[in-house]
């Protein structure tokens, strides 16, 4: 039970948030929510996700997306409303130009850098070859970066889906689709976390060859040493569950992103306890962090596949910082076959 001198405290905090700016007023928020969660931080990060909104659930520009149904690489390709066997699904967190650390300051201050990046992403992805793209820390913020992705989509043919962080960050979880898939009846979400990470669940409901899916990007925060991240990356971890499996039934399921802790992390088996998806990881380093950790932490989950083959893009070792690859992660490519279980 909270003390009567713990109750004054916070309605004192109520009042004075009425003389302070809108950010000093959330922040003062969220330190009341804690002091009346008694510092546990299981009760501060309880709820659900939820829509997105105002407050912490803002975003500085709303979920959006282009549509390209057509390869114009090849006038004579036209989409078939088919899934290719096998599926091809991509993961892979980009590194925003905005968080690349470069001299005097972030890489998002120098154009030529950033392009160059990026076409050296593009050829590999290129030779990846996804239907299905869920991509990681892609910049929104940047007009110039955001059309040469969609001319990059255009070019190969896939409707882009672009779901910014919460509290006005630069970059989203952003998910392709090809056109030659068959995609119709597509219901485009995005759930905040609700919680200190400015993390977002992306959510795309389709249909194609008379199949229901559900398909699912994510980025979940790093793993400090504090005491409130583990907590807090753990309910994340249960909310992806609890939010898949409301909305799972007679759905074939792709969840894909960079979980930032391994297999075994007590996030990402809250997603797969709660959902029973199957994970597809691979045992070589997908991500090396700042603190020079190497870490297998991107990952396909799935409902109704399984895995015709495994591998990561970029040559053996490229994460090493003398090698200059083209993000701090590697990306991972799953290719499905159906193994009819969806139900």
């Amino acid at each position: 039970m909270h003390s009567p001198t713990l109750g004054f405290g916070v309605v004192a905090i109520g009042v004075c948030c009425a003389c302070l700016p809108r950010s000093a007023f959330i922040a003062v928020r969220e330190l009341t929510r804690v002091v009346m969660a008694g510092l546990d931080f299981d009760k501060v990060f309880a709820g659900p996700a939820v829509e997105l909104g105002e407050g912490r659930n803002a975003v500085k520009k709303p979920p959006f997306s282009q549509f390209f149904c057509h390869n114009r690489g090849n006038s004579d390709a036209q989409p078939q409303p088919e899934f290719p066997q096998p599926l091809r699904v991509v993961t892979w967190n980009l590194l925003a130009p905005c968080y690349k650390r470069a001299q005097g300051g972030h890489e998002s201050g120098d154009e030529p850098a950033w392009r160059e990046r990026l076409i050296q992403q593009f050829r590999i992805l290129e030779e990846l070859e996804p239907d299905i793209l869920l991509l990681q820390e892609w910049w929104h913020d940047s007009d110039a970066y955001a059309q040469a992705w969609f001319q990059w989509a255009e070019l190969h043919g896939m409707s882009v889906y672009v779901s910014p962080r919460t509290s006005g960050k630069a970059d989203a979880c952003t998910s392709l689709v090809a056109g030659r898939l068959g995609v119709s009846k597509v219901e485009f979400k995005t759930l905040s976390y609700d919680d200190w990470g400015d993390r977002v669940l992306q959510l795309l409901l389709f249909e194609a060859q008379g199949q229901k899916w559900l398909v699912s990007n994510t980025h979940l925060t790093y793993a400090h040493t504090n005491s409130h991240d583990p907590p807090m990356r753990f309910n994340q971890g249960r909310k992806i569950g609890n939010a898949l499996k409301n909305l799972a039934a007679d759905r074939a399921i792709v969840l894909g992103g960079d979980f930032n802790g391994e297999q075994e992390d007590p996030a990402v088996r809250a997603v797969t306890s709660a959902t029973g998806l199957t994970l597809h990881g691979i045992a070589d380093t997908t991500h090396l962090d700042h603190r020079n950790r190497a870490l297998s932490c991107d990952f396909v989950l799935t409902k109704g596949f399984r895995a015709a083959e495994k591998k990561l893009g970029g040559p053996p070792g490229c994460l090493d910082s003398r090698n200059k690859f083209c993000s701090d992660h590697r990306p991972l490519l799953v290719a499905l076959v159906p193994d009819g279980v969806v139900g």
